[in-house]
């Protein structure tokens, strides 16, 4: 009995952290859409990153990994831009 539930915890607890990534996922998704009204540069980096799998499909990455663009990491000729200086001023 003991390795049964043992394995339905361990099940519980995968359907738990699906559950968070979904929602952590979706609370991504709602920043980007944000953020790309006051940074919209972001769209071209957005772009830039994406992986496609084998038949040219957008791979679908862990919400944990999804990355933020924050104006901290764009690269220097974007945060140099006149209209993104005040974007930059923000996240500090």
């Amino acid at each position: 009995m003991r390795g049964g539930k043992k394995a339905r915890k361990g099940s519980k607890e995968l359907a738990d952290l699906q559950d968070k990534r979904r929602g952590l996922q979706h609370r991504i998704h709602s920043w980007c859409q944000a953020q790309l009204v006051y940074t919209p540069h972001v769209a071209t980096m957005v772009a830039e990153s994406a992986t496609l799998d084998e038949s040219g499909m957008p791979c679908v990455e862990m919400a944990e990994n999804t990355p933020l663009f924050l104006p901290s990491s764009m690269p220097a000729h974007y945060r140099s831009l006149s209209e993104m200086s005040r974007v930059c001023d923000m996240e500090k």
